[in-house]
C-alpha cells in the first residue's frame, strides 16, 4: 500500500502539475496506471511452462483421438470380416443341407413308431 502511494505521488509529480485541476487527475491516473503495473508479478517462466502444459495436453488429446479411431476402423474391419465369414458359413451349411439325403417316414405307419411297436402305448 505504501509502496502505491509513492508511486501515485511520483506520478502526480511527473505528469501532473501544482496548479492545475486537470493535471492532477491525469498525475493520479498515470500514477496509479504506474502502480498497477509495478505490483503485477510477471513470470516468464511460467508463462512458458504454461503454454508447454497446454501443448502436452492438447498432443495428448489429439493422440487419443487418432487411437481411438484407429480402435473404431479396427473393431469396423474385425465386424465386416465377421459378417462375411457367417455368409459364407451359412452358404455353406445350406448347400451341404440341400445334399443331404432324408429318410420321410409316413406318420399313420405302425411300424415306425416306437411307443406302439414295444408297447408303450395303449
Amino acid at each position: 500500500m505504501l509502496r502505491l502511494l509513492g508511486i501515485l505521488s511520483l506520478g502526480n509529480l511527473l505528469f501532473g502539475g501544482r496548479h492545475h485541476r486537470r493535471a492532477l487527475g491525469r498525475g493520479l491516473l498515470f500514477g496509479a496506471l504506474l502502480g498497477y503495473l509495478a505490483n503485477k508479478d510477471f513470470n516468464a517462466d511460467r508463462v512458458a511452462e504454461d503454454l508447454r502444459e497446454k501443448a502436452r495436453k492438447a498432443e495428448r488429446t489429439a493422440r487419443d483421438a487418432v487411437r481411438a479411431a484407429k480402435r473404431e476402423i479396427r473393431k469396423a474391419k474385425h465386424d465386416r470380416r465377421a459378417a462375411e465369414i457367417h455368409e459364407k458359413v451359412d452358404a455353406r451349411t445350406a448347400a451341404m443341407a440341400a445334399d443331404v439325403p432324408t429318410i420321410d417316414f409316413p406318420e399313420g405307419d405302425g411300424k415306425y413308431d416306437s411307443s406302439k411297436k414295444y408297447g408303450y402305448a395303449q
